[in-house]
Formats: C-alpha cells, structure tokens, sequence
C-alpha cells in the first residue's frame, strides 16, 4: 500500500466534542483511546466497517480484549460517535472525510492522467517534430553532399580544360622556340626555314639553277635570298615579326630587278611625311609592307614641311634635322619654329 493509505482527517479538539466527553466520564482517558484505536482500525477496512456479529475482529485490529473493548463499544454505539446498521459497525464522521479524501483524490488522479496525456501527446508531437527535422537535416545533408560532388565534378572539368589549354600553350611556345632556335641556326649558315615545302629536284636541276637552295628538313630560303632579306630587315624601321617578315620574304623570292624595286620604294617611304607623322606611328609592320607590296605606293616627298606635331613625335635625331634642315634666317620663320626668343616662358 501506499505511504497515505492510512491517512483521514482527525480534528485537534475533538476531546471536547460532548459525545467524546460523554465517552471520557464513563471509560476515561482509556476509553477515549481505545475510540481513537477503533476508528484507525475502521479506516483499514474497504467499506470503514465491521461486522456487529465478530466483535472479535475489532479487538484482534486494536490490541485489546473483547471483555474490554465491548463496553466501550456499546458506550460508543449508544452516544453516537459509533453507529450499528445493517449488522455493520462504522462511523459516519470517517465515512464521510473520507469520501471527501477519496473524491479529491480521484480528481486528482484524473488530472494526473489527462496531464499525462498532454504530456504524451506533447512528446508524440516532440518525437514527430525531432523526426521531421533529421529527415530535413539529412536531406539537406544529401543535397548538400550532391552539390559538393557536382561542383567537385565541374571542378575537376575546368582544371583538366586548363590543363589542356596550357599544354597546348605550351606545345606552341616549344614549336615557335623550336622554330626561332631553328632560324637563328640556319642564320649563321646562310639558311632560313620557312612554311611552304620545296619541290622534290634533281642535281642536275640544282647545279643548272643560279642560286640552288640547300636541301633541309622544311622549306629553306637561299643564301643569296637571306642576304637580300637581311638587308631589307637593316634598313625597315620598324622591327616587328620577324619570322612573319620571313616567310613573306620567301613567298616573293625576289630577284635582282624586284629587290631593287622594294628597296628603292622602302628607301622612298623612309624619306616620306606618312612614315615620320607621330613617331612612326603609321609604319606597317615588314611582313604588312611585303604581303601588300607597298613598296609601290605613293608618298608624300620629304621637302613637303612637317606640321610642329608630326616634329614633336620625331625622334631626337631626326626631329635636329628636319629643324636644322629647314632652318632659315628670316625672323618670321625662325619664331614660327623656336618661338619668339624674347617671349617669357
């Protein structure tokens, strides 16, 4: 049993309740005891009674004799404080604190049972919540993962493609190393490797032609041609691509009466106002000049004056010419070059 199982309400001044007093004259203080005995005997019983027929019983529960707990029973039958009903003993005032006792007891019970409820259905909810969340959690962890792997994927992609690209970055700059390695080679033998591949001839066709090349692996330009090329490339001013200029070179295969002709009209540009205007900004690069054969255009002669901008994008020396060259001892002329001398400033 419980440790309140044995609990009922005891009023503090019921020994001066006047049936109690009534009990204390007759049996003293040991018959208002052995009352008290009885109703803790008729608190463990599951009615709060006894059978009137087994007075032995009720002596047994409290400790005493028949012989005397009968006249005390009696005294508390006739008084009141006891009651004989239906061949049963029992008190009213128990009976009726604990109903009192046993109906809040039960409300509790009940609200004990329905906040158990909530509180099951709280964790239910809890548990079904928690289960949503790692489901979330690990869906996320799933999508997250397959992103992962997909931008490892295209990672992977992108570095390989960077990777292609600078093999073939660098497979060009080992062919064009390789090429320049090639020509400064052939330079110091008079030898110049080009795109366009020779024509299979005989010995009898190399030893009849007046400049023979020299068989090597690729198309090879001629002694003979090499030097007219390094002179042209001597006199351009403009010194860019060199090997585009070569292989333009080769394509022309000038001979005496052509090279003339590019010389005299490279001579001719170098003289003109285009090819000084801003520095040279307007000179084509060698193999331009070659591929488009500019060599016949028309240019403007070197006596036409220069504008003062053409002069200040001069270089040093040949700007000290054109000045000195057009110098003159008018006062006028001299100012419209130098300024006036006088001028502060």
């Amino acid at each position: 049993m419980s440790k309140d199982a044995y609990y009922f309400p005891h009023d503090s001044n019921a020994r001066q309740d006047v049936k109690i007093l009534k009990l204390r004259i007759k049996h003293g203080w040991a018959g208002y005891g052995l009352y008290w005995g009885i109703i803790e005997a008729l608190r463990d019983q599951d009615n709060y009674s006894f059978d009137a027929s087994e007075p032995e019983l009720i002596s047994l529960a409290v400790g005493c004799s028949v012989d005397e707990l009968i006249p005390v029973l009696e005294t508390c039958i006739e008084v009141g404080l006891l009651v004989e009903e239906d061949g049963k003993i029992y008190s009213k005032s128990l009976k009726r604190r604990m109903e009192y006792v046993n109906e809040i007891r039960e409300k509790r019970r009940i609200a004990g049972k329905k906040g158990g409820m909530v509180r099951q259905k709280e964790n239910i909810s809890k548990t079904h919540k928690e289960q949503e969340q790692y489901k979330d959690q690990a869906n996320e962890k799933q999508m997250l993962s397959k992103c992962l792997a997909n931008e490892k994927q295209e990672l992977s992609i992108k570095e390989k493609e960077i990777k292609e690209k600078e093999k073939k970055i660098k497979e060009k700059e080992i062919k064009e190393k390789d090429i320049i390695n090639t020509l400064s080679a052939n330079e110091n033998v008079g030898l110049c490797v080009c795109d366009e591949p020779l024509n299979d001839i005989t010995e009898e066709q190399e030893e009849q032609t007046e400049d023979p090349p020299c068989r090597t692996k690729g198309q090879i330009m001629s002694k003979t041609q090499l030097e007219r090329f390094n002179q042209f490339w001597y006199e351009y001013p403009k010194k860019k691509a060199k090997v585009a200029a070569m292989k333009a070179w080769a394509k022309l295969k000038p001979d005496d009466t052509l090279f003339d002709a590019i010389m005299l009209g490279l001579r001719r540009a170098r003289a003109s106002i285009e090819w000084k205007r801003e520095g040279g900004r307007f000179i084509p690069h060698p193999a331009t000049f070659l591929n488009q054969g500019r060599w016949e255009d028309e240019y403007l002669p070197s006596e036409q004056q220069p504008t003062k901008q053409d002069l200040r994008n001069l270089p040093l020396e040949d700007y000290v010419y054109n000045i000195m060259g057009s110098f003159s001892t008018s006062k006028n002329e001299a100012q419209e070059v130098w300024g006036d001398v006088n001028e502060e400033g």
